[in-house]
């Protein structure tokens, strides 16, 4: 149990206490959370408990902290987690937390990098996490990139709390984009062995159609010149657009566990079977040759469509059914991250699974929002269809996959971001990921300097710390000691930009430290090991929470 964790139940503990004492009557589930505060004048952790006792036990939140104030005063030495503990109106409660304390969670990173912070919160919990599922009609751009990353991330976010996590690729090759992909691909094709062809008004007019018009020449010959099924074109090209998929994906270090078709639940009749279950459940109705879902009377905006007059579905009716799999195969969580356009499909689908007896609330939705590319002063367009776009192997290719991913982490990801492409492509410090891998490979090269100076290493792990005194080595310890609840923070809420703005100001605090004070000493030798040691800790964090993100932590530049 980290030390938060531990603080955290010690409150809990000493308000069932109270609470018994005076005859409140607490809620069995009471949530009692600390929480780091922006303002380091308000001590190390707060908690702003108080408001909610205050209105059960019907006091002012003021007089409830003080009483719970007065009460952990009262602990026994071995429990006593704080230097101080502040009543601030009008009913905070702010700690200091005792040097001892902090330094637990420092050893614990010291002794432990690899698994430091991460927990067995969710163990047990089988969850889906559906991302990057883009239509296989063109190479992935970079504003698909987005979503591949932060889908992987969420997986490796809930697995470091224990949870068992399945990444699975959704293939839209169902619908009229695939009809328009080999009739592309065909035109292409023709027009590649010299033949007349026609392009479609609403083809895909990428130069990628053109490469792989000539690998068809070159498998197939002339067989299919006088084909006029759309059909083996489109196979052909999705197929071959799926190899180049599966590499990018590959190259930015992002694996699935389970690859799911569209067209299966065509083949397999699920999709029409989806639509007679919403019937016989009473939320689907026939109207003017159609079939409707009845999803305004679950909080939609209006009735959905699940089947055309001409008896084609829509879009959401095989998500419909693809979603009814998700849940007949056991899974206690889904997490589908979708583009932020997706927004106006969820009320629907949600309406449909929970008339048919599906835990919604067990489905989660994270909304991507918009990129723009900024090269110099030119904004770059990512339009498959138009053909004008950056491939995200070229973004790779020359920026590289760490800086790729780090960026797209950098920034909530229901907030339209901005990818900086000069900025990405820097070395200087200016480079937030050039900025914390320095940081990494500097520390690294410390124990070398370390060794030629006779100093032990490896460290002791019960090196005495005693000498750690300054407030810039206090920030690093409480950097440490944040780092468990910042990570199950960023799993609980979906949010991996919290660890990238974690990292940062990590790296900032140890940059200022670095550079005024001199951590090897022959002088000093104590001093010397007790600042390797937390130095050392705090590179196994940063290797930690990179790793996490998907991003290498070099061991030298």
């Amino acid at each position: 149990m980290s030390t938060k964790a531990f603080i955290d139940e010690t409150l809990r503990q000493v308000i069932a206490n109270e609470g018994q004492t005076h005859g409140w009557s607490l809620p069995a589930d009471l949530e009692v959370v600390t929480e780091v505060p922006s303002d380091p004048r308000h001590g190390d952790l707060s908690t702003n408990i108080p408001f909610a006792l205050a209105k059960i036990v019907r006091q002012a939140p003021l007089r409830v902290a003080q009483t719970i104030a007065e009460a952990l005063s009262a602990l026994p030495e071995d429990r006593m987690f704080f230097e101080t503990v502040h009543v601030a109106p009008p009913g905070f409660l702010n700690f200091v937390v005792a040097k001892t304390w902090l330094e637990r969670d420092l050893r614990e990173a010291f002794q432990n990098p690899e698994r430091y912070g991460h927990s067995q919160a969710m163990a047990g919990e089988k969850v889906m996490v559906e991302f990057v599922s883009a239509n296989p009609t063109g190479p992935l751009h970079v504003g698909h990139a987005r979503g591949a990353i932060a889908g992987d991330t969420l997986a490796n976010l809930l697995e470091s709390q224990g949870a068992q996590v399945t990444r699975e690729y959704y293939y839209n090759d169902g619908g009229l984009q695939m009809e328009t992909l080999g009739r592309s691909a065909r035109a292409r094709y023709l027009e590649k062995l010299g033949k007349p062809f026609e392009f479609p008004e609403d083809g895909y007019r990428g130069e990628y159609m053109k490469d792989i018009a000539a690998r068809m020449v070159e498998q197939l010959g002339e067989s299919l010149v006088n084909c006029t099924e759309t059909r083996p074109f489109t196979e052909f090209a999705a197929s071959d657009i799926l190899k180049t998929i599966d590499k990018d994906l590959k190259d930015l270090g992002i694996k699935f566990t389970s690859w799911t078709n569209e067209s299966e639940f065509f083949q397999m009749g699920k999709v029409l079977e989806a639509v007679e279950r919403l019937k016989s459940a009473g939320i689907a109705y026939e109207s003017e040759g159609a079939v409707w879902l009845r999803s305004s009377a679950d909080g939609d905006q209006r009735d959905r469509v699940l089947v055309r007059s001409n008896g084609v579905p829509t879009y959401i009716t095989p998500d419909i059914a693809y979603h009814i799999n998700k849940f007949e195969r056991g899974f206690d969580r889904v997490i589908n991250v979708l583009g932020g356009d997706h927004h106006g499909h969820v009320p629907g689908l949600k309406a449909a699974l929970r008339a048919l007896g599906f835990p919604v609330e067990r489905l989660d939705f994270a909304l991507i929002q918009m990129v723009s590319l900024k090269k110099g002063e030119e904004r770059i367009k990512l339009s498959t269809r138009a053909g004008d776009f950056l491939p995200l192997y070229e973004m790779i290719a020359e920026i590289g996959s760490d800086v790729t991913r780090y960026f797209f982490l950098m920034r909530s990801i229901d907030a339209q971001m901005t990818f900086d492409w000069d900025l990405a492509k820097s070395t200087s410090m200016e480079n937030p990921v050039y900025y914390i891998q320095y940081l990494h490979a500097r520390v690294c090269s410390l124990a070398k300097k370390a060794t030629d100076m006779n100093v032990d290493w490896p460290l002791d792990p019960m090196t005495d710390l005693l000498p750690l005194e300054l407030p810039e080595e206090r920030t690093l310890i409480k950097a440490a000691f944040s780092y468990p609840s910042i990570l199950a923070s960023a799993a609980s809420s979906l949010e991996p930009h919290r660890l990238t703005a974690f990292l940062e100001d990590l790296a900032k605090s140890f940059h200022n430290y670095y550079t005024y004070h001199r951590i090897v000493d022959a002088e000093k030798p104590e001093l010397t090991k007790a600042r390797l040691y937390l130095v050392e800790a705090i590179r196994g964090i940063i290797a930690n929470a990179l790793n996490v993100l998907g991003v290498s932590a070099p061991t030298r530049m």
